[in-house]
């Protein structure tokens, strides 16, 4: 009888430090490294099998069509348990997006902290900014989070950012926009005073220049110091300095030689996710990093 109880007591300790399992950003497997198609870490299996298919075939259309890369986390205790800053160090370890957009995109659901939380790259804040993230999460995601559909609450709102990355000009002028919000004010008067190239380049400007720690546009770049050089493109060490808050950050940075002697094809590891050569069905992600961009809610 005592034996019994032993193992009894032993079998239930070790379930519950099976399920208790509290993830890091490097302990998460990043189902993308493993195979190209997968781009949904789902180690608990609070997914469904349908649920991270559909997901994935999203995100891989995404890639496919915008270069855009995500990784998406479902898990349900985390370390730290902050949201934000778990998201933003899963998305800048990993480096998700490419080094030289840096257009990574995190989506990670916390089920044990009830939180959403969106972390975008430098390139991608302009076609999902804060304001933007946050309908969505409270739009398709949130009610069906509130009653622990976690299934329904995912494949909702990655549709609706699938929408939104594929489509930006249409989707975030219409059923997206929230003209309260000052970013999707300013957006449209760029848009409709400047023209869309001059939105880009203001874009850019802002999510380069936007410091992670007080989120203003005061970051500048005191200092640059060349590293190597690979396949016509020179690489470089950034040091940035926030005039607001004094955060400061470095960066690695590439910038194409212009000698002309170029072929003119795509560099050799510029575009992530694209998988190995014949016969590999691993992706990878392509250096990109993560400021403060994003947004978080919970439910």
């Amino acid at each position: 009888m005592k034996k019994t109880v032993v193992t009894f007591l032993s079998c239930l300790l070790l379930t519950i430090g099976i399920s208790a399992k509290v993830w890091t950003p490097e302990s998460i497997p990043v189902a993308h490294l493993a195979d190209r198609e997968r781009y949904v870490c789902n180690p608990e299996g609070i997914l469904s099998q349908d649920a991270t298919d559909r997901i994935d075939a999203m995100m891989r259309n995404v890639e496919d069509s915008t270069g855009i890369q995500a990784l998406i986390a479902v898990v349900s205790e985390i370390e730290p348990n902050d949201c934000f800053e778990f998201a933003h160090q899963l998305g800048e370890k990993n480096g998700v997006g490419t080094s030289t957009s840096d257009n990574g995109l995190v989506i990670l659901l916390c089920t044990s902290e009830r939180c959403i939380q969106f972390a975008t790259g430098y390139g991608v804040e302009g076609l999902l900014p804060d304001a933007l993230c946050r309908r969505i999460q409270e739009q398709y995601m949130n009610p069906h989070f509130r009653n622990d559909d976690w299934d329904k609450g995912m494949t909702e709102g990655a549709m609706a950012v699938e929408r939104v990355l594929l489509d930006p000009e249409n989707a975030i002028g219409s059923q997206y926009d929230d003209s309260s919000q000052d970013d999707a004010g300013i957006l449209t008067l760029v848009l409709l005073f400047l023209g869309c190239p001059s939105l880009v380049a203001w874009l850019t400007w802002r999510s380069k220049h936007r410091c992670p720690n007080c989120r203003k546009t005061k970051l500048e770049r005191k200092n640059r110091v060349f590293m190597y050089r690979k396949n016509g493109i020179r690489y470089y060490s950034s040091f940035y300095e926030c005039s607001n808050c004094h955060h400061q950050l470095t960066r690695t940075e590439q910038e194409y030689e212009n000698n002309g002697s170029n072929s003119g094809g795509m560099p050799g590891g510029m575009v992530g996710g694209i998988g190995g050569g014949s016969g590999h069905i691993g992706g990878h992600y392509g250096g990109g990093h993560f400021g403060g961009g994003g947004a978080g809610s919970r439910f």
